[in-house]
Parts: structure tokens; sequence; C-alpha cells
């Protein structure tokens, strides 16, 4: 490691700065807009167009250990849950908002801002290991933390075809740097820990020191309780790379694969646990069981990150074309294939694989890219190009995010007098219990209050369709008799119901009116 630091001179560590904090301007605007743009009598709930689902979990994590819970729980399901489950990431940012007294969104976003100059620094590092010309380290940093797809210039066919709407660079936040440091701080850590695990795996290999190994170990270790499912990317990386050293050389490098066997031992207690969790926790299980996220064709991905296949592409054909196999150019080459492999395999986790496929396309691609660069001699179309041609998604993300911004869009933002319920059920319910409200309340409740929810996400809630078709068509509706509804919340152990409007016809329900507002009522279902 520091025979690559010595290589990397004041100068570029000044660079990577100045670039950091622009990076944390442009991804940090929109919110702040958001927050200075509140429609009268309304609260910013921290969310943007980008996945708003997801944050209000991470939040509800944040909530938890607030509260003084370190093992989590699925708030968005009302089922009894034996056994928390421990996540160091989230662990982390609710530690960071309990020291500092930070609302949920207000830790989540600052630690996702902190997060992002580690981010820069970690990928920069990873990109001066495989060039060595300061200049062309700076034009990939460009490459890697800005570039997206074509999907903006595809959004518009939504209407026609959903297959061009959903480009991965329109909806996986992880698909590349850009997104995840625009959406969430644990994507973010996600990221810097799979960057320094392969640049010690690297390492171990060059210097053949035992010590990189064993840190990747311990990192991977650490990284695999948050986010196991990479544990597949980051071995499949080392099995290709070294498959295709054995047909090169003709032999098996076991220096190499040594390496590979102290950091697969170290980090498997982390799986071997996940894999305990969801034998042990029924709940967990189905959970997991309800984890799809597909994708419907490869192009989608090929959209979701446009001219850089092409940039690759020419890369790739000119390393084979040379038959000079470059080990740093092979090692990109197996990571661009396993994770292309892992997406293409049909499994319930594709769109997770695409992380980090951003960066052996962006390296691979900037050799090109930058002949091009220095041909062309005019920065200012330069950076046209770029904007138009390989980051237009990015800045579509943005000005969509601000649009709805500036027109109040309810979506964002949460009318104070059901923050304040939500608040009061916090501070006067000290008892955890499960909320029945409707269905977009019960996405923020466990954010505000330390309670579960009967339905709020697919994922999240178990047999969400069928939760949400009772919310949304059966329960709320004043035909369905008080004996229906007592059983109903009898039988799925239903603490509070939560009415956006006074409810007229409570008759002889057994509910108990605990907090009354203008048009927000809690009730507590007082049972036998």
């Amino acid at each position: 490691m520091k025979e690559l630091l010595a290589t990397i001179s004041k100068r570029e560590w000044a660079y990577v700065l100045f670039f950091s904090l622009a990076v944390v301007v442009i991804v940090t605007f929109p919110y702040i807009f958001a927050y200075f743009n509140v429609p009268p009598g309304t609260v910013y709930n921290g969310l943007h167009s980008l996945s708003p689902g997801d944050p209000p979990i991470y939040f509800s994590y944040i909530n938890q250990v607030k509260t003084g819970d370190y093992l989590f729980e699925d708030y968005f399901t009302s089922e009894n849950q034996e056994i928390g489950f421990f996540n160091i990431s989230w662990l982390i940012v609710g530690l960071f908002a309990k020291i500092f007294i930070f609302t949920p969104a207000l830790a989540f976003h600052v630690f996702r801002i902190l997060l992002i100059p580690a981010l820069i620094v970690v990928s920069y590092l990873l990109i001066a290991y495989f060039f060595k010309e300061t200049n062309q380290r700076k034009f990939t940093l460009i490459i890697l933390a800005l570039s997206s797809g074509l999907g903006f210039y595809f959004a518009p066919l939504a209407e026609i075809s959903q297959y061009y709407f959903h480009s991965t660079d329109l909806w996986v936040a992880e698909s590349n740097l850009f997104l995840t440091m625009y959406q969430s701080p644990h994507f973010i850590m996600s990221y810097i820990m799979m960057f320094l695990i392969i640049l010690l795996i690297l390492l171990s290999f060059d210097h053949n020191k035992f010590r990189y190994s064993i840190i990747a170990g311990i990192l991977a270790l650490i990284y695999f309780n948050f986010h196991p499912f990479y544990f597949l990317t980051i071995f499949l990386i080392l099995s290709l790379y070294l498959l295709a050293l054995f047909i090169q050389n003709k032999k098996i490098g076991w220096q190499k694969v040594s390496h590979v066997a102290i950091i697969f031992v170290i980090s498997l207690p982390s799986i071997f646990y996940h894999i305990w969790l969801i034998k042990t926790v029924p709940v967990l299980y189905t959970r997991a069981t309800q984890n799809i996220v597909v994708l419907d064709s490869l192009w989608i991905i090929i959209l979701g990150y446009g001219l850089l296949w092409l940039f690759s592409g020419f890369t790739i054909y000119k390393l084979i074309k040379s038959n000079k196999y470059d080990e740093k150019k092979l090692f990109l080459v197996a990571w661009l294939a396993a994770i292309l492999l892992l997406v293409v395999i049909p499994t319930q986790f594709q769109s997770r694989f695409l992380q980090s496929l951003i960066f052996p396309l962006a390296v691979l691609a900037c050799t090109p890219l930058y002949l091009l660069y220095k041909k062309l001699n005019n920065k200012l179309l330069a950076v046209v190009l770029f904007l138009l041609l390989i980051a237009p998604t990015n800045l579509f993300v943005i000005a969509k995010d601000i649009y709805y911004f500036s027109n109040g869009n309810s979506n964002f933002y949460l009318p104070d007098e059901k923050v304040e319920a939500w608040r009061w059920l916090d501070q006067y319910i000290p008892d955890k219990g499960v909320v029945l409200a409707p269905l977009f309340d019960s996405l923020f409740i466990p954010a505000y209050a330390d309670q579960k929810v009967y339905a709020a996400h697919e994922i999240e809630t178990l047999y969400f369709k069928n939760n949400k078709k009772i919310l949304n068509q059966w329960f709320y509706l004043s035909k369905v008799s008080c004996e229906q509804k007592d059983s109903f919340l009898e039988r799925n152990k239903i603490n509070y119901v939560i009415f956006n409007k006074k409810e007229n016809d409570i008759g002889q329900c057994r509910l108990k009116e605990i907090y009354n507002q203008e048009n927000i009522s809690i009730y507590q279902f007082v049972g036998n």
C-alpha cells in the first residue's frame, strides 16, 4: 500500500478533495432545495424519486437504534419475530443519530454526505493501481463517478413500452457511483468495502504479503454482514481471474490461491450467520423469498451503461488482438465477466449484482475515451459531449427531482398533523405494538414511532399484495361491520388503528379513541 500511495502526489490529493466537494454539492443540492421548498403545513420526508419506498425502511432501522434496540426487526409486518438480526451498517448510522440527536432522515443524509469523500478517495486509490499517468487517473475518476447510461433518452417511451423505461440507470441506485452517492449511505459503504477488499486482494497478489489478505478477509467479514450476496461477486471475480491465469500460464498460481483461501475462510462466518437467520426466523425467511429484483432483459443493462460498453469493448478487442495479456487488464475483464454472468443467471437478486459493474467498464473505457479527449483538444466541447452522451441520465434524475420538489409533490411532503400524531404515539405509548394505518402513512410511522405497522412495503411486508388489498379495499370501507373489523384486528394482533379523517361510524367496535385532532384520530383496540 505504501508503494501505491507514494505514486500519488499532493496535487492529486488536492484534486481528489476538490472533486469530492463538488460531487457532494451536486448530489446534495436537490435535498436542500426540497427542504427549503416545503409547502405550508408539511414536512419534507427526506426522499426523492429514485426508489422512494426503500429509505423509510432504513429510517426505521435508525430509529430502532435510537430507542436502544441494537438487533433489528422488520417493522413493516405484523408477524412476531423472536430473534432480531445484526446489521453493522445501520447500527453505525443509528448510533451516529443517537449521539448527535438527529432525526433518522437527517442522520441518513448527513452520514451519506460524510461517506462520499471516503468513496472518492478509495475509488482513486483503486484507479491509481491500474493507471500510472496522473491525468489519466483524474480523467478516469470523472468517468467513474459521474457516468450513467442512455436511459434518459428512452424514458419518454414509458407510456409505450415499460421495457425501455426500466433502463438500469433510471431505477437501480447501486448500478453506478453517481446514483449510489445520491441515494443511500449503506450503498456507499458497500462500494467502499468492495473496492478496498479488491485493492487489498490485488496488493496481496503482487507482493505476496499475507497481511493484505488477512485485512481483506476481516473487511469481507464485516461487509458480508450487511450485504451477503456480494460474497458471490467477489469470489466469482477471483475465480474467473485465477482460471484465466491458469489457462494463460498452464499452471496453478498457488500463492494467489492461498490468499483467496484466507479471505474466504475469514469471511465465511457472516454467510453462515445469514443462513442461520433465514432458517431460524420464519419472518426473515419469507421476506427473503419476496426480495425479488430481477432484470427484464440484457438490453436494459446495455442502455443503463450506454457508450461505456462501446469503448470498453474496443479496449478488450485491442487486448485480444495484441495477444499481450496484461494481468491488470485481465483482472478487469474477469471482473466484467463475473458481473455479467451473475446478472444473466436467473436468480432473484439480478439487479443487486450490478453493483461495481461500473468500475471495470469505466476503467476499460477510459483508455480510448482519454485518447479521444486529447484529440478533441477542446474542453468545452468535451464537457458538452460528456453531458449528452456519457452522463445524461444523472442530469435527468436531478432535474426530475427538482421539478417534483418545486411543485410540492405530495409523495415527498408529509402533513404536519400526521407527523405530530406519529410522534405522540411514540412519546405517550411506551409499549411496542402493531399499527394499522393507510398504506402511504404506514411507510413512515416506524421512522417516527417505535411501533410496527400492518402493511407498507412490497418486500418488507409479508404477503404484501393480500394485506394491501385488505387495507385499500376492505377495512377502511364504512360498510364493513364492527364484528368483522374486531375479528380482523384480534386475529392480526393489531393494537392501534389510525384514521386520517374523523370516523363517524365506530359503532360498537372495540376501539377506544386515545388521540384526536381535526383530521386524524388514533384508536386503541381493547380486545375482549
